[in-house]
């Protein structure tokens, strides 16, 4: 399990992360959101022991990523495919990787083959492109066989057949038992793939829970109706203490009941044109919980 409490970590006056607390479980994927500047790579350097913090703990295991003994066994992570070495090989930079947490040199083979990179293994990382990098990026984290990955925006370059292919590793991943911690602005994408979100806005924690009550804690159930006559349709629900409001074409109505707003129309007479539930989108909660404003960048 990855934990994370009462972390906090300033640079000079602006505070990056404030009193930060979350867990991410084995057997899942956790989503890990939040604005520009809201802390999350700040989160992550710190746990994965390239930052300290300056108050709280983050612990991988129960330990913090320093004191863990060839840490490859235990965690893999890729936090930026563009600091790659560009003048080394694949297969260079996976072995000396092995050779430093004592892993068996032909691994570096096996995942290069796995992440779909087997005929680049003697090229130069220079010239790979951002969704090769990002490829040989996740071939490092899982160089060791490690029990817990963290990502940070690991689709970014891939085209959709590469997202997809990602998307279906971190799944085979989670379901394996092992912690995946994934960092991520693409919103619909982390819907498709995450059993908890944890979303965070100036460097505070603001929910944690799963992505279907994300969307209806936040923006909650309500149907769209559209009919014959709107305004009168919005009468009668007022009568019975219904509240809408126009809404283009259609009828918001705040119930997630349609049949009740079915009935209540056909009683009046109404002619029902459409009339279905709508949540929201997970675009819309994020906004609606980080009020729609990116955060100072992390310094």
């Amino acid at each position: 399990m990855i934990n994370i409490a009462d972390l906090t970590k300033h640079y000079g006056d602006h505070t990056a992360v404030d009193d930060l607390s979350f867990t991410a479980a084995e057997g899942k994927v956790t989503g890990f959101l939040g604005p520009n500047g809201a802390g999350k790579s700040t989160t992550l350097r710190i746990l994965l022991g390239l930052q300290k913090a300056d108050r709280g703990t983050a612990t991988l295991d129960g330990r913090p990523y320093r004191e863990i003994p060839r840490p490859l066994h235990t965690v893999g992570s890729m936090i930026d495919a563009e600091s790659l070495p560009a003048q080394q090989t694949p297969a260079h930079f996976l072995g000396w990787l092995a050779r430093s947490n004592r892993i068996d040199p032909g691994r570096g083979r096996q995942v290069l083959d796995q992440v779909g990179l087997a005929g680049a293994a003697g090229k130069r990382i220079g010239a790979f492109s951002l969704g090769m990098r990002q490829r040989l990026g996740l071939a490092a984290a899982l160089l060791g066989d490690p029990r817990i990955v963290v990502l940070d925006e690991p689709v970014n370059g891939l085209d959709p057949e590469g997202i997809i292919w990602i998307r279906n590793l971190l799944r085979g991943l989670a379901d394996e038992g092992r912690t995946v911690l994934l960092s991520s602005h693409l919103l619909d994408e982390l819907s498709q793939i995450a059993d908890e979100l944890v979303v965070i806005g100036h460097g505070r924690l603001i929910t944690q829970t799963v992505p279907e009550l994300l969307l209806s804690d936040v923006l909650g159930h309500h149907v769209l109706a559209r009919t014959s006559d709107n305004a009168a349709l919005a009468a009668r629900l007022a009568d019975r203490g219904v509240g809408s409001s126009p809404d283009g074409a259609y009828l918001k109505i705040d119930t997630p009941d349609c049949d009740a707003v079915g009935d209540t129309a056909f009683s009046h007479g109404l002619v029902v044109l459409e009339l279905f539930e709508r949540t929201g989108s997970l675009e819309e909660a994020f906004l609606a919980l980080t009020g729609g404003e990116d955060a100072e960048r992390d310094a």
